[in-house]
């Protein structure tokens, strides 16, 4: 703003005391508060209304200064726009010198336009939230304790579920070991029981040998209301004369098998020939097995070595044998010889390889690959059939071992 009355002349002095004007302000060094030299003002023009010329802008008011605008004798000034030459625009104007002399010596920060790109400012919500959400460093401490943590979890899930798997087995094993216990109990009774019958079974088989009728032997033999028509049918003839008994000393065998207990009497007939009674426990008497004592087979053994009958239930002894012709190749089959209970009858039986049946044969006959007899043999029931075309008629194929003895519990 440009003052309504100009500077005094500098060759007048002035009082030493004076405090310095308003525009005397801009003579100031802003850092020592020295005066400084100021720069000779501009020559200004003095213009009358009547002199601006015809293409001159609309006249600006000028801001009256605090104070002053009550003043008598203030007056409107109007501002000539200056010559549009280009060393006029170059020359700076005296307000401009004025307010650069008044800015304050300080370091002026750099625009933030400058300091971020456009679009790229980021806010305090974004500063946060990558101070947050984004990737920390994890130290080595945190991963060991965190590893550490998970292998003690799963140790101690492990202990507890072999806790709790060898309690429930343990309990397992006890009730399993109630059950034999009982059981071996059951038939440690029987066993002793049936040992102290070997008079009674002398004197029952002596019964059943020397009986002419069916009717007299029913009494004598276990499950006799199945077995009735069976033994009908079968009939029965009397091997001995009605006042024989085996010997006293007889061989007495207690059993104890997978099948159950039963007992054993061996001995010799009146025509020397050998016998072979079994004996079981039925309601607490003792009583007689019917099929195995007689050696029952749905086909008599004339039969078998003709080729023909019912080879449903056959008993015989059976030993290895090595009887390889026809169909039955040593490669496929393992043969066996079947004799008749009375030992007069044999024929050839053949078990197919890899069979449940051949299976079990083997690991009752075979040491290692080499065949061996067991003494005695093995009394055994087999369920036998007609084998390929080609075979011999006394050549039968064993379709299944119905068990290992000649009784059937």
């Amino acid at each position: 703003m440009i003052p309504n009355e100009p500077h005094p002349p500098k060759d007048e002095p002035e009082d030493a005391s004076e405090e310095p004007q308003a525009d005397d302000w801009a003579d100031l060094d802003p850092s020592g508060g020295e005066y400084l030299p100021a720069d000779p003002p501009a020559a200004e023009a003095q213009t009358t209304p009547g002199d601006l010329p015809d293409a001159a802008p609309e006249p600006v008011e000028a801001r009256e200064p605090e104070g002053e605008a009550d003043a008598p004798d203030a007056q409107e000034v109007v501002a000539e726009e200056p010559p549009a030459d280009s060393e006029a625009a170059d020359t700076p104007s005296r307000e401009e010198i004025r307010a650069r002399r008044m800015r304050p010596s300080v370091d002026v920060l750099p625009d933030a336009e400058t300091l971020f790109e456009k679009g790229s400012r980021p806010g305090p919500v974004d500063i946060e939230s990558k101070e947050w959400s984004g990737p920390r460093p994890v130290g080595f401490k945190w991963i060991a304790l965190a590893g550490g943590a998970i292998i003690a979890m799963l140790i101690i899930c492990m202990v507890i579920l072999h806790l709790r798997g060898r309690n429930d087995r343990a309990a397992a094993i006890a009730n399993q070991t109630d059950v034999q216990t009982e059981a071996r109990d059951e038939r440690d009774e029987e066993l002793e029981n049936l040992a102290k019958r070997k008079l009674e079974a002398i004197d029952l088989f002596a019964e059943f040998a020397t009986a002419k009728l069916v009717e007299e032997i029913l009494p004598l033999i276990s499950n006799s209301s199945d077995l009735e028509p069976l033994v009908r049918r079968t009939g029965h003839e009397p091997v001995a004369d009605k006042d024989w008994e085996p010997s006293e000393h007889s061989k007495w065998f207690v059993v104890n098998s997978r099948q159950g207990v039963f007992a054993i009497l061996q001995g010799e007939l009146p025509d020397y020939s050998r016998f072979r009674a079994y004996f079981m426990l039925e309601q607490g008497q003792l009583v007689m097995d019917w099929k195995a004592t007689t050696g029952y087979s749905t086909a008599s053994f004339e039969q078998l070595m003709e080729g023909r009958g019912d080879g449903s239930e056959i008993r015989g002894i059976l030993r290895p044998s090595a009887l390889y012709v026809g169909p039955y190749e040593e490669m496929k089959y393992d043969c066996y010889q079947l004799e008749s209970p009375n030992g007069l009858d044999l024929i050839w039986c053949y078990a197919e390889s890899g069979t449940d049946t051949e299976r079990i044969l083997s690991a009752k006959f075979r040491r290692g690959s080499i065949i061996e007899d067991e003494e005695g043999a093995w009394l055994i029931t087999l369920k036998l059939k007609r084998g390929p075309e080609g075979a011999l008629k006394n050549q039968w194929l064993i379709d299944e071992l119905l068990h290992g003895e000649w009784i059937d519990m």
